[in-house]
């Protein structure tokens, strides 16, 4: 009986440009370890469970504006809602002050002080003189800050200036300078591994080390070696991971896009399926999008919380098989693609655990490795293979290789459907994937029918259980 290997690590799908388009993997990435003859399997996205269960705690939450580690004060510190709030490794919050507005807070922290801009003011906060607005009439309307060389960084879209180095709640109005390696306005801040800081502009980027000058002027030179032609789309479109920086951005006169910049070089990493999900939205619509990273079990991720769905890149499968094997979508909820609910990772050293506030619900919660639920709903997860041209014949049997007998629940069912379109599906089989401690069973299914000229096979799923998937053998006659 003839047979193939199904492959589940991206699959085909015909879109409405009269085109091919790639199936991303939802609520599934790839890992790569060689087992059973193939190079690594697919593994179900950890659920999030609640971390701050304490009722007179959750009095404090809202939806979430940011987090931080600090590791001077060795504190975990986040602004949810209209609060400036300490998340304690028990589950606790401690309530620090108020912080006004509704959009996301970007912080940094010294040897003395967490700073916090939001609502284009200018806070700090020390266990010592409490939380307070700097009200210096030179801070102006701050959209973002970073801390490098005893300095705090800010611009507000136009100027760069920086603190005072001998009182941290001070402005020189002298201090000022701009990035003039275009005249496109500053929409964010940085720093390197290197103790550069870096302006992102909107369609560039410009690098400034400290050169210790005189009071009265600004301590920084631009190191034009360093500049690239990409931007940044807005303060929260750009994230550090691994001593480089990804952004939503582009060079002037093209599409967004995702890049990875580094000094001197930008590189993009969106596939032609991203920026195809990319140009669903302007740049209007893009404006609240979020770039994040995330670690775990040795895998780097970079998450793009977009409008409508959440892109999350593997960047540890980019580096070893390609950006066309790396992307997939996260999503919340079992409806359509429901965004992902999670936001504003922050790794907690004392808890030991990622740490998420939520973008709408007043909760906090933890990246939950043994289940997959989000909180208490249920996390739809799809595979799809690529198209096989089996051309008039009948699937009599498909087996696919899972890690059976650990499930947490007897839920974990899978539903099996086949595309002879790559639009519509079939009716869905279903077979049980695993039960607990039924270590040696196999996950077979036959009799799925004929095929008139090429078939693509979708899984999927939901479950409190995690599953995980290697290959599939496709049998047909």
């Amino acid at each position: 009986m003839p047979e193939l290997t199904l492959n589940f690590i991206k699959g085909d799908e015909h879109g409405s440009e009269t085109e091919y388009r790639d199936a991303l993997p939802v609520n599934m990435y790839a890992v790569e370890r060689p087992v059973f003859g193939s190079q690594g399997y697919m593994c179900q996205e950890p659920g999030i469970a609640e971390f701050v269960t304490d009722s007179d705690s959750k009095l404090f939450l809202g939806a979430d504006r940011g987090g931080i580690w600090n590791s001077r004060f060795e504190r975990h510190y986040r602004v949810s809602g209209q609060n400036l709030i300490q998340l304690n490794s028990n589950g606790t919050v401690t309530r620090l002050g108020e912080i006004t507005g509704a959009d996301n807070a970007k912080m940094a922290y010294s040897f003395n002080n967490l700073a916090i801009v939001a609502d284009k003011k200018l806070y700090m906060y020390n266990p010592t003189d409490g939380l307070r607005q700097i009200t210096d009439e030179d801070v102006g309307k701050p959209i973002d800050i970073t801390w490098i060389d005893q300095y705090f960084v800010l611009t507000d879209g136009k100027n760069l200036y920086h603190t005072s180095i001998v009182d941290e709640t001070t402005i020189d109005p002298s201090e000022f300078a701009t990035s003039e390696f275009s005249p496109d306005g500053t929409t964010g801040l940085g720093k390197t591994v290197d103790n550069f800081f870096v302006a992102f502009n909107r369609y560039t980027t410009e690098f400034f080390r400290n050169i210790g000058g005189e009071p009265g002027t600004f301590a920084f030179a631009r190191s034009s070696g360093r500049a690239v032609n990409v931007g940044t789309l807005t303060p929260n479109t750009k994230c550090e991971i691994d001593d480089a920086f990804y952004t939503l951005g582009n060079r002037k006169g093209e599409a967004l896009s995702i890049y990875v910049l580094t000094a001197g070089n930008a590189k993009k990493v969106a596939t032609r399926e991203v920026e195809k999900i990319l140009a669903k939205y302007t740049e209007t619509d893009l404006s609240g999008t979020v770039l994040e990273g995330q670690e775990f079990d040795g895998y780097q991720f970079l998450l793009i919380h977009l409008p409508e769905e959440t892109l999350k890149l593997n960047l540890t499968i980019a580096s070893k098989a390609g950006l066309d094997n790396a992307y997939s979508i996260i999503k919340t909820g079992k409806d359509g693609q429901t965004t992902y609910t999670a936001i504003h990772g922050v790794f907690d050293a004392y808890a030991g655990k990622w740490i998420y506030g939520d973008k709408t619900e007043a909760r906090i919660g933890f990246l939950d490795k043994t289940a997959s639920l989000h909180y208490d709903l249920f996390a739809e997860w799809y595979l799809n293979t690529p198209f096989y041209p089996i051309d008039s014949f009948s699937i009599d049997e498909i087996e696919i290789k899972t890690v059976p007998g650990f499930t947490t629940d007897n839920d974990a069912t899978v539903a099996i459907s086949l595309s002879n379109d790559g639009v519509n599906q079939s009716s869905e089989a279903w077979t049980d994937y695993a039960t607990m401690a039924q270590y040696n069973k196999r996950f077979i299914i036959r009799r799925l029918g004929y095929t008139r000229d090429f078939v693509s096979i979708r899984m999927r799923g939901v479950s409190r259980s995690r599953m995980a998937f290697s290959y599939g053998v496709l049998k047909y006659g």
